[in-house]
């Protein structure tokens, strides 16, 4: 049964929006009256550093052109996150693996944190 989420947005006065979530997976819904996206975020899940690797290994090597990628590096930086880096290519060009990287990065940080 979906639950019923009340966001108040607004400047000066208050507009209520209900949204129906499924299974707390996130919603995007626009607000009609200035356009704007709410944005309901799920929390992020607890990963290992080995996991969190071969979880972007094999994203990475669902990319076009990047199955042939060998290794990848993932280095904690000091405000919690962490940086996604293709250290072996194999076949695959540059550019398209540090592109792969960068949205593999963006989409596990939303996802996951360190607990290592």
């Amino acid at each position: 049964m979906p639950r019923r989420l009340f966001l108040f947005v607004g400047t000066g006065q208050k507009f209520i929006f209900v949204l129906k979530v499924a299974n707390c997976g996130e919603v995007l819904k626009v607000n009609h009256h200035f356009r704007w996206l709410v944005h309901v975020a799920k929390s992020k899940t607890a990963i290992s550093y080995a996991a969190l690797r071969k979880e972007c290994l094999n994203a990475i090597r669902q990319w076009p052109g990047c199955e042939t990628v060998g290794g990848i590096l993932i280095v904690r930086t000091n405000n919690g996150r962490f940086l996604v880096r293709v250290t072996l290519f194999g076949e695959t060009g540059e550019k398209i693996g540090h592109r792969a990287s960068a949205v593999v990065q963006r989409e596990m940080q939303r996802r996951f944190h360190l607990i290592e």
